[in-house]
């Protein structure tokens, strides 16, 4: 594969490099104290894996965890959840079995803990480039406009 077409089209490119300004722009303002990272088994999903198992004590420390064990090793789960507050550990981790448990159970369910604890959620949508705009538009209806209880 040539790396043009690993590292996608321009456009794709852009939204992604867009998307990642977005959330950065939004923790340095403190506005999203939140993250999660959702996953699945497609390229783009094994290589983020990848570099999570490298990056951050933190974020090393999730990936390890039995419910992200499980995940890699059940292939009936299709995706998996991290979510958690920069800077604390623990969070919730959710395998999740398919597109539509996951839009209409999992993402609800990041989206409830996060309002619970305050301020807005960096998601990052790891996962097949044919998925995006679908689960970006989920989260857009489920994220509100500014944080609740932020810190």
């Amino acid at each position: 594969m040539g790396e043009a077409k690993r590292r996608g089209t321009f456009d794709e490119r852009r939204a992604g490099s867009q998307q990642n300004a977005t959330a950065f722009r939004m923790l340095d303002q403190g506005r999203a104290p939140h993250y999660a990272f959702i996953l699945d088994r497609s390229a783009t999903g094994q290589m983020a894996l990848a570099e999570m198992k490298r990056g951050p004590e933190e974020i090393q420390a999730r990936v390890k965890g039995s419910a992200m064990q499980l995940w890699e090793k059940s292939p009936q789960f299709a995706y998996v959840v991290i979510w958690g507050t920069w800077g604390y550990s623990g969070g919730l981790t959710i395998p999740t079995t398919n597109t539509d448990v996951l839009l209409k159970e999992t993402l609800p369910k990041v989206m409830e803990r996060t309002l619970e604890k305050g301020g807005l959620c960096a998601f990052m949508p790891l996962i097949d480039a044919s998925l995006v705009d679908t689960v970006g538009s989920r989260i857009a209806q489920l994220q509100p406009a500014e944080g609740h209880n932020s810190n």
